[in-house]
This record gives structure tokens, sequence and C-alpha cells, in this order.
């Protein structure tokens, strides 16, 4: 089977995927149009957001390539996170997702946190308050655009 088949198969079998390849890279907008376009009506997204996010080291590379030149880096190549290029990030990262969101196929955003996360530490979820549920930590996000699920690992 080709690559480009894949989901098509898959949406035949299953009624929901994770996209996990969105913690590495921000989907361009047309690869998300055919996302979309493979798959039935009642499919469903469920999305990871991006590394940066997740108090994961982040190399420059693994941004869009207009962050990529604005973003200010260590010696070793990896980002600085500063709130200014987390909101260009996020901006960056909600256009693509708008388009499934319109398609009614957004189904949750993951935040995948670094082992080293602590609530105690990383002050910077806000007034989100994590719930634990199973083996996966919910909280519902301040704009309302969705529910992120945080799971550590």
């Amino acid at each position: 089977m080709r690559a480009n088949e894949r989901l098509g198969w898959y949406a035949q079998q299953f009624e929901m995927v994770e996209v996990n390849s969105t913690f590495y890279s921000v989907p361009d907008l047309r690869m998300v149009e055919r996302w979309c376009a493979a798959t039935p009506d009642r499919f469903t997204f469920d999305v990871k957001l991006h590394q940066l996010f997740s108090f994961h080291s982040t190399a420059a590379k693994l941004l869009p390539p207009d962050l990529q030149q604005r973003a200010e880096t260590d010696g070793t190549g990896k980002v600085k996170r500063t709130p200014a290029l987390e909101e260009a990030m996020l901006n960056v990262f909600l256009g693509s997702m708008s388009i499934l969101r319109s398609a009614g196929k957004l189904g949750v955003l993951l935040l995948q946190l670094s082992p080293a996360f602590s609530p105690r530490i990383h002050k910077q979820l806000g007034d989100r308050r994590p719930v634990k549920t199973n083996d996966q930590f919910s909280a519902s996000a301040q704009s309302g655009f969705c529910e992120c699920r945080y799971a550590s690992g």
C-alpha cells in the first residue's frame, strides 16, 4: 500500500486517529485539507500539540521556516522559549487545526508533557487544573477551542 493510501484505508477500519507527527512539525494547510478529503465525515483526529508547548527541549529546525529565522537559540540549536515565540507558534498551529475544526473532524488536542514536568515547577499552564483520569490528565483549555488531555511521557 502506498503512503498516500494509508489514511483512507485506516479511516475505513477506525473512527479516529491520534496524529503524532504534529509533535514534531506543524502540518501544511494543504496536508490538513488532504486529511479531511481522505476521511469520511464521521472521522476524528486527536492531535498532539507541538513539542514547543510541552516543556521538551525543541530544536529550531522543528519550527515552521519563518519562525526558525525569528527564534533565538542556544549554542546547541535549541529554541529559547519566549511568550512571543509561543504565541506565534500557537497561531500557526491553530491555523492548521482550524481546517479540521471547520470540517467537524477535530477531536482533542493532546499535550505530551516531558517526563521532567512538574505542576509545581511549570506554572505556565496557568489556571488550568489537571484532574487525573485513568492514565491521563484532562483540563479544559481557557480559550474554549478544545479540551486538552495532558499525558506524561
